[in-house]
């Protein structure tokens, strides 16, 4: 049916795993036909130290359902997003990831982090432009303040 192009389940495909072939890298965050920039530079940021991403996964291995947990902050404290392993697929091309791609090494932690984040503000059209201090505060927990100053003419 039309879901099946939109939709198609990675978990038990040998080539995806969430870390890829070559571990954590920042180059597995790779931003798709979604306007969440935002969102990939903050992913980008927190995987220059790839533990910092480890512990966004709160359930990190293939499991026999197919989802993972992510611990995502909401008002200061720890909540935990459950994702499956569907991702949208493109219509013309069921061989690629519609929204984050999956990594050349078979990395599936952007896209996952992405659909949680979808989750966490409702649906994917959501997380369309933001900021990424926000990105940064949801995955690690750590406040922002934005101060905004006048150009003296």
């Amino acid at each position: 049916g039309l879901g099946d192009v939109y939709k198609r389940q990675v978990y038990g495909s040998p080539e995806y795993s969430l870390w890829g072939d070559e571990n954590i890298n920042p180059e597995d965050a790779i931003q798709g036909s979604l306007g969440d920039c935002w969102l990939i530079t903050a992913a980008i940021s927190v995987a220059e130290d790839p533990q910092r991403i480890r512990d966004i996964f709160e359930i990190e291995e293939k499991n026999s359902a197919g989802i993972y947990a992510i611990k995502m902050w909401l008002l200061g404290m720890p909540i935990t997003v459950i994702v499956d392993d569907h991702l949208p697929m493109e219509r013309y091309n069921e061989a690629a990831t519609r929204y984050a791609q999956v990594a050349s090494d078979g990395a599936l932690w952007g896209a996952i982090l992405e659909k949680a984040f979808a989750k966490y503000l409702g649906m994917y059209e959501a997380i369309v432009a933001g900021s990424g201090a926000h990105g940064l505060e949801v995955m690690t927990g750590s406040p922002f303040v934005m101060w905004y100053h006048e150009w003296l003419s």
